[in-house]
């Protein structure tokens, strides 16, 4: 994807691998239900099978 615009607008990128990692620190931590996207036993599901 094209990045530019967000850059010229300020914003950083960085690896994917950094993206995923931070996303799944976050969903290891978080408490309570998730607002939106797979229940966490469906989530628990996918990610046994990944």
């Amino acid at each position: 994807m094209d990045t530019r615009a967000a850059q010229a607008a300020g914003l950083r990128t960085r690896p994917l691998r950094d993206t995923l990692a931070a996303a799944l620190a976050t969903e290891e931590h978080r408490e309570g239900v998730r607002p939106a996207g797979l229940s966490d036993d469906d989530e628990k599901a996918l990610r046994a099978v990944l």
